[in-house]
């Protein structure tokens, strides 16, 4: 059955699991010719030399600088922010105050918590995770999480290992 030509607004959260419903819902539709718009709110600041990807959300009071990239699908939360020349992956979400610095990068699926940062030309990889009121100032790979101040990264552990106190079989086992 294919839909009608109408536009679509993606309000689902949360990205970081390996079966997203972010990405298994929009690529289902799309299948069946769904068409996303993108949603800027008038209380968000964009930059015009700012590139906005298909179907991403940036809602009030948001800031995308001077040649940030969205590509698609990304959601960037209330006060969300992103430097100048930073880029966020397709289906990434930043929560309320995160704040990408300037040339930094946020891989396809990464999320940001509430108030998390990444330091001035820092890359977290796809499906990573930046805890809430964390700030990283290295690198991190894909499937990561990095967590406190300064970010402390680990992997995510595979399902069934023990993490001492951390969710089961979501973070790894910390030293």
């Amino acid at each position: 059955m294919k839909l009608p030509r109408d536009y679509l607004l993606l309000g689902i959260g949360v990205p970081y699991s390996r079966r997203s419903p972010r990405r298994t819902v929009t690529e289902q539709l799309a299948l069946r010719g769904a068409m996303f718009v993108s949603f800027e709110h008038l209380c968000a600041v964009v930059a015009d030399s700012a590139g906005i990807g298909r179907g991403s959300n940036i809602f009030p009071h948001a800031v995308v600088s001077n040649s940030a990239r969205l590509k698609s699908y990304v959601l960037v939360n209330y006060h969300a922010s992103l430097g100048h020349d930073s880029s966020a992956g397709d289906f990434a979400v930043m929560s309320p105050y995160a704040t990408l610095g300037g040339g930094a990068s946020i891989g396809e699926a990464a999320f940001l918590g509430l108030h998390a940062s990444v330091g001035h030309g820092r890359a977290i990889g796809a499906r990573s995770k930046v805890s809430a009121s964390s700030c990283t100032l290295s690198e991190a790979p894909p499937d990561s999480i990095a967590y406190r101040v300064p970010g402390r990264i680990v992997p995510r552990a595979e399902p069934g290992l023990s993490c001492r106190g951390l969710h089961e079989g979501f973070y790894a086992a910390v030293p």
